[in-house]
């Protein structure tokens, strides 16, 4: 992966370098998170012109992966839930 992707000097990823990044981005079938918004290759390239994207913080990631992680961690909030739901209800029982 080419580290550079077109930085420019004022901290704001240059429209080539954006455009390298969703190039890089389709070759390797990843997507680009910015922040906590997803864009597929073709998305980034359609917003390359009419918007910013500020240095570190554009990165490759795989959108599966993301899928899995997330599910993963709803997983675990609906087991705390459901433990503390339990744990209330079981107070309020005795009382």
């Amino acid at each position: 992966m080419n580290a550079n992707w077109g930085k420019s000097s004022e901290t704001k990823y240059s429209v080539q370098g954006v455009m390298a990044m969703a190039r890089e981005a389709r070759l390797s079938k990843m997507w680009i998170k910015y922040d906590s918004t997803w864009y597929t290759p073709e998305e980034l390239e359609a917003v390359a012109e009419i918007r910013t994207f500020e240095e570190g913080r554009l990165f490759l990631r795989d959108p599966i992966m993301a899928i899995r992680a997330g599910r993963a961690h709803i997983d675990d909030l609906q087991a705390k839930l459901t433990e503390f739901n339990v744990k209330v209800a079981e107070y309020y029982r005795n009382k």
